[in-house]
């Protein structure tokens, strides 16, 4: 009942942003808004109490008990993620539980003996039992869904079954794929290339099939392999980098080059000789020969010569006039502009797009199945021929359900998405295509007592999408694996924020990340001009995005902390979450320590994710060991949130008696402008793997001696934060060293004042690298 509740609720409030009022209505549509808010907002709570304990205990039956307080943290988001998927969508299911366990630090023992992998596997016994305490909003995993969670059991839950896959199976089968997956996207090469079939080289081989095992069994296994591999890139890198760019470009900057190159005669060559053969070999290059239509019209015209050679005279003609000039122009400027639009909104529109439509197709397919299945459950007050009438009905529906689910979510969408078809739905086609001839025989010899015209036919549809259980088995298995304590990740990872699962850089970063803050904001500007009317629908889904950030806060740091008898602070909340154009910044505050709201702020600079306190806020009402548990917090939260630089440790390294220069993180990397002048400056590169960021000094002006960086100083990124150390850090009883470690800098800006400490003595202000 909460839970259609709540459904009921939210639908209003959606509906309620697409009302369109008048100037004199506004203000009782905006009231309204407000209260159909309130309402939601009660509506998840009552969820939450009705749903969150009956998952906590068969989480506790199972095993899924947490022994640390990173653990029960954990363990409160495993919980507080379901019920946010029970509100959004109505239900979830098996494969919504294994993927919210699978990306939780909290993790399935590994099976303790044949009797748990035959009978009593904890995931399956999760699954059981939520279906009869749930009933109605979980919904019991299909049987290929439990079966395939069995056989991946025996295979990631048991030591040996681990050894098999990690060092046998895992090597071989990615290296087929592969060198399969690298021979289809060279064929279409070698044909553009004109080179004959017979001499095409075949990627798989006797010879190279194993040695391509080893190099990924090394990759997996070997983090000497790996950085030796990382290495080889990097050079392989660096020296197409040398000939095609850094070697040209440094000929291109000696000053008689210079002189040349800025010259008239070498202007005019450019426009008059070089874009027009460049637009003519383009032309070529697009046309078609002409040779397979010369016997249609009886000689053998090339039109792809002919059009070259037209498009390089039209183009040598108009780049002598004064509108050639301006077109010229225009076009280099389009063709920047485009260049730019094509990477930061086209290509991750498109991708993204594919995946929400194939994401829709599935959850329109659950959807209609859970509302037949909601039609079907017999009523109170019903009679006998209604309950028997829903009964033969749904015996029929149960069926068609079970064979909808199979051909939607094993056949028809992992191979017709083009993110999941490429490379083991395309490999498995090279292998299934072969015995196709087979295995319609056999379907139809399943299949004849529905006739064989339509046996034939569902056989050979079913044949043509077989190949897309290669890839829900991939997709399967890659979460299956990661159920297990002994494939949790070393590192502490990002975490998704809200149900679209996606991370803080893929909220404000754009380029093929997804970067919605940013669009959200332009939609936002764009209608506050033009479309005032979308500009309600737009604010819902901006306040949307603001509560999930703020549950993402919530959970990973306020529910730490109140768990933490370190704290003794009391609790800190949410205060308020605000979204900028390419900035999320967070206040909290600390209801009884008083000093105000604390301010973080998450910004995208240049590529990187960027975090800081904006606002100190109640951190000088902090004593020293306060001070070190919400450090060690605040580490776990950016850690979470895939920072990459922090402005405190940035300014604690660069503060030079106090007084921090001022800087910038730009393209180039790290600025700073240590006179404060801006005439010279000297820039620090972030995108290298060097243990140090060398200096390079750039202006007018001479400075000596500009010391380099460390780079696991400098970014957050590189500064390792370990799931062993983080349990060591929250289960001492007080935390006297960050959990980053001693060299790194402190994440907390130092003290604006002095402040009270808990013996009633005033505490000196911190240095600027201390805290």
């Amino acid at each position: 009942r909460e839970v259609r509740v709540a459904r009921e609720v939210h639908a209003a409030e959606r509906k309620l942003a697409l009302v369109r009022a008048s100037a004199e209505d506004a203000a009782d549509v905006r009231a309204v808004r407000r209260a159909v808010h309130a309402l939601s907002a009660a509506a998840d709570r009552a969820v939450r109490r009705a749903v969150g304990p009956a998952l906590e205990r068969v989480l506790d039956e199972v095993g899924l008990r947490p022994s640390s307080r990173p653990e029960q943290v954990a363990r409160t988001k495993l919980v507080d993620e379901l019920v946010d998927l029970a509100i959004a969508r109505g239900h979830f299911d098996l494969g919504q539980l294994r993927d919210a366990i699978s990306r939780n630090d909290l993790k399935l023992p590994g099976l303790r003996g044949v009797r748990e992998l035959v009978f009593d596997d904890p995931l399956l016994r999760a699954d059981r039992r939520l279906s009869i305490e749930l009933d109605g909003v979980y919904r019991r995993g299909e049987i290929y869904l439990r079966w395939l969670q069995k056989a991946s059991a025996l295979l990631f839950g048991t030591r040996v079954g681990r050894f098999v896959a990690l060092y046998a199976l895992l090597p071989v089968l990615a290296a087929y794929v592969l060198l399969e997956g690298a021979q289809h996207l060279l064929e279409p090469l070698l044909r553009l290339f004109g080179v004959h079939e017979h001499h095409r080289p075949h990627l798989l081989g006797p010879i190279s099939l194993p040695l391509a095992a080893l190099l990924v069994f090394g990759l997996v296994h070997s983090a000497l392999v790996r950085e030796i591999g990382g290495r080889v890139a990097g050079a392989v890198g660096f020296l197409l980098a040398a000939v095609f760019f850094r070697v040209p470009l440094a000929i291109a900057r000696l000053p008689l080059v210079r002189r040349v190159l800025r010259g008239e005669p070498m202007a005019a060559a450019r426009r008059h000789v070089v874009r027009p053969i460049v637009l003519g070999a383009l032309a070529w290059l697009v046309l078609p020969s002409g040779r397979a239509h010369a016997r249609a019209i009886h000689h053998a015209l090339h039109a792809d010569r002919v059009g070259g050679a037209i498009v390089a005279l039209a183009s040598f003609v108009l780049l002598l006039t004064r509108f050639g000039s301006a077109a010229e122009e225009i076009a280099l400027d389009y063709a920047v502009r485009s260049f730019r639009h094509l990477r930061t909104r086209v290509l991750p529109g498109i991708f993204k797009a594919i995946g929400e439509v194939f994401a829709a197709l599935v959850e329109g397919t659950e959807r209609l199945i859970y509302a037949v299945d909601e039609r079907l459950r017999f009523g109170k007050e019903e009679g006998a021929p209604a309950i028997v009438a829903k009964g033969a009905f749904g015996l029929v529906w149960g069926f068609f359900a079970f064979f909808l689910r199979i051909y939607v979510n094993l056949l028809i969408e992992p191979q017709v998405n083009p993110i999941k078809h490429f490379p083991v739905v395309t490999v498995s086609h090279k292998i299934i295509l072969p015995l196709a001839p087979q295995i319609i025989r056999a379907l139809m010899r399943v299949l004849r007592p529905i006739g064989r015209l339509p046996a034939a036919a569902l056989a050979s549809i079913t044949t043509l999408l077989l190949p897309g259980v290669f890839g829900f088995l991939a997709w399967e298995l890659k979460e299956n694996y990661k159920l297990y304590e002994a494939s949790r990740p070393a590192r502490l990872r990002a975490s998704p924020i809200g149900h679209h699962g996606e991370t803080m850089a893929g909220l404000l970063k754009p380029g093929f990340h997804s970067g919605t803050i940013p669009k959200l904001t332009a939609k936002i500007r764009r209608a506050a001009r033009a479309h005032a009317d979308r500009l309600a629908e737009l604010s819902a889904q901006r306040l949307e995005l603001e509560e999930a950030v703020a549950r993402f806060v919530d959970r990973e740091l306020g529910s730490l902390l109140s768990r933490a008898p370190q704290w003794r602070g009391g609790p800190v909340e949410v205060d308020g979450v605000e979204l900028g154009g390419n900035r999320v910044l967070v206040g909290l505050r600390a209801p009884t320590l008083g000093g105000g709201e604390l301010s973080l702020a998450f910004e995208e600079q240049s590529g990187f994710v960027v975090a800081g306190v904006a606002e100190p806020g109640f951190l000088d009402a902090l004593d020293e060991a306060q001070r070190r548990v919400f450090a060690a917090a605040l580490a776990g939260l950016y850690a979470r949130a895939a920072v990459d630089l922090v402005r405190e440790q940035i300014e604690a390294l660069l503060a030079d008696h106090g007084a921090i220069p001022p800087y910038d993180i730009a393209d180039d990397g790290l600025v700073v402008w240590p006179s404060g002048s801006f005439g010279v400056e000297i820039v620090y590169p972030l995108d290298d793997d060097a243990a140090e960021a060398t200096a390079r000094v750039r202006g007018r002006g001479a400075l000596e001696g500009a010391p380099p960086l460390e780079t696991a100083r400098l970014m957050f990124a590189k500064q390792p934060l370990s799931w062993t150390t983080w349990l060591e850090t929250w289960a001492n009883d007080a935390i006297d060293r960050s959990p980053l470690g001693p060299p790194a800098p402190s994440l907390l800006p130092p003290r604006r004042v002095a402040s009270m400490r808990a013996d009633g003595r005033a505490a000196a202000p911190d240095a600027p690298h201390a805290g």
